[in-house]
């Protein structure tokens, strides 16, 4: 009978009884201890543990020392969906507060934000677009019924319709970059609804800030026929605002 057997996972050498000697016997049973105690289930370390091996019952956190730990090499994520996500996850609990949520019967995709909202990032096969001011054309709430009017950037409207009874002058924000101004691609749209602006005296003249220019070198804009109207498209290469 051979002396030693080598194990199958670990390759581990263990003496025979009865056929080792003392001395060898008991550096073969160190040499096996020492490499059990460092086995961490890695392919030369021990038996790989698979999938029906692992039961996870608790949060798994990336974050359990100083060091943030990110999932890699991920081919795709995997949600289980809640048919109902605004109440899947109760505002008393910060469990799952700023997570990804396969929602609704469809199991479209949601952000779950750090307020515990539930923001519906798809709808059916495309991106959900409902609620998103930059897919909206807000209407300025009242008409444009004072001259001269000055556009205020803050208030975040797109559409302003004109009911002056005479002449009226529509002042545009300035153009350039930060949260006072109109930046790159803002768009204003100015519209007579009284039906009188063709009349010579009722024209509707839309006025940059500055320096700036509508349709460069243009320093206004002139709406001369009833119910008209201008879009403008703020163009902060050029501090224009371009007429589409």
């Amino acid at each position: 009978m051979a002396e030693t057997s080598t194990t199958t996972y670990m390759s581990l050498t263990l003496p025979t009884p009865g056929e080792r000697l003392g001395p060898t016997w008991a550096s073969d049973i160190n040499t096996a201890l020492t490499a059990i105690d460092s086995h961490d289930h890695s392919s030369n370390k021990g038996a790989q543990i698979g999938i029906a091996g692992i039961t996870i019952d608790g949060v798994v956190d990336f974050e359990k020392s100083t060091t943030s730990y990110a999932a890699t090499n991920m081919k795709f994520l995997n949600l289980k969906k809640e048919n109902s996500p605004s109440t899947a996850f109760p505002a008393t609990s910060t469990t799952y507060w700023t997570s990804l949520i396969a929602g609704g019967t469809g199991g479209d995709l949601y952000w779950n934000n750090a307020n515990n909202q539930q923001v519906q990032i798809t709808s059916g096969g495309v991106v959900n677009v409902a609620g998103v001011s930059v897919n909206t054309l807000a209407l300025k709430v009242g008409a444009v019924n004072s001259t001269p009017y000055a556009i205020s950037e803050g208030d975040n409207k797109s559409i302003y319709a004109c009911n002056y009874a005479g002449a009226l002058e529509v002042d545009l924000p300035a153009i350039g970059s930060g949260t006072s101004v109109s930046s790159n691609g803002r768009m204003l749209i100015i519209k007579d609804i009284s039906g009188n602006a063709g009349d010579a005296g009722k024209n509707i003249t839309v006025t940059p800030n500055g320096s700036d220019k509508i349709d460069a070198p243009s320093a206004t804009y002139v709406i001369s026929s009833d119910y008209g109207s201008v879009t403008l498209i703020a163009d902060e290469t050029s501090s224009q605002w371009v007429v589409v």
